[in-house]
């Protein structure tokens, strides 16, 4: 079964062409696969003969080469008119110009919010497990009578303690994950470290 997923080109806030997948269509798959393939383009107005850059030679142009790249052989990929909708998409992808750059933005139809929106290195570094997991995350802000904040980088937690402390423990993803809910949640974060993480 396929994850179904529309990509909206706008070219002046007006769509001119939208492309539906059949397949893939999750951020860390079709999301992916766009946001590689668009990270090192450049928009131009012109073609120069000495150019040496990956170019676009405007929006109608970057949407040509993104279909002809995805593009591999019947079904799969199909172009449709501009504000089609309600094609079973479960994601939404916009491609656009933002201050003569590419940006790409990625709605979740199901929950009805915005997942990203920005460049496509940056959804690379948001979205991609090789690049994610070596970027670290932070988590402050919270109030906490001994705990300072956290820092998680390739499945090490460093916690530091509001005198300076750091210590460091070796945690999965799922638990970096829950640690972050209970702190959003509003739990006590020095009672869910004690009981689930120092242990």
């Amino acid at each position: 079964m396929g994850t179904r997923s529309l990509t909206v080109f706008k070219e002046n806030g007006k769509e001119f062409c939208v492309m539906y997948a059949q397949y893939d269509g999750y951020p860390d798959g079709l999301g992916l696969d766009l946001a590689k393939f668009l990270k090192d383009i450049s928009l131009v107005n012109g073609i120069s003969i000495n150019e040496k850059r990956k170019i676009a030679n405007g929006l109608g142009c970057l949407a040509a080469q993104v279909i002809a790249h995805l593009k591999d052989g019947p079904g799969g990929i199909y172009v449709y008119p501009p504000k089609a909708r309600d094609c079973g998409e479960e994601y939404i992808y916009t491609i656009e110009e933002k201050e003569g750059k590419i940006n790409l933005i990625c709605f979740d139809v199901y929950y009805k919010k915005v997942l990203f929106c920005g460049s496509p290195v940056d959804f690379i570094k948001k979205f991609d497990p090789a690049v994610k997991d070596n970027i670290p995350e932070n988590l402050t802000g919270f109030n906490s009578r001994w705990i300072d904040s956290f820092t998680y980088k390739n499945k090490t937690l460093t916690m530091k303690t509001n005198t300076g402390k750091f210590y460091n423990y070796n945690i999965s993803p799922v638990e970096w994950n829950s640690l972050k809910d209970a702190v959003y949640s509003g739990q006590s974060v020095g009672a869910y470290f004690n009981k689930y993480i120092k242990k």
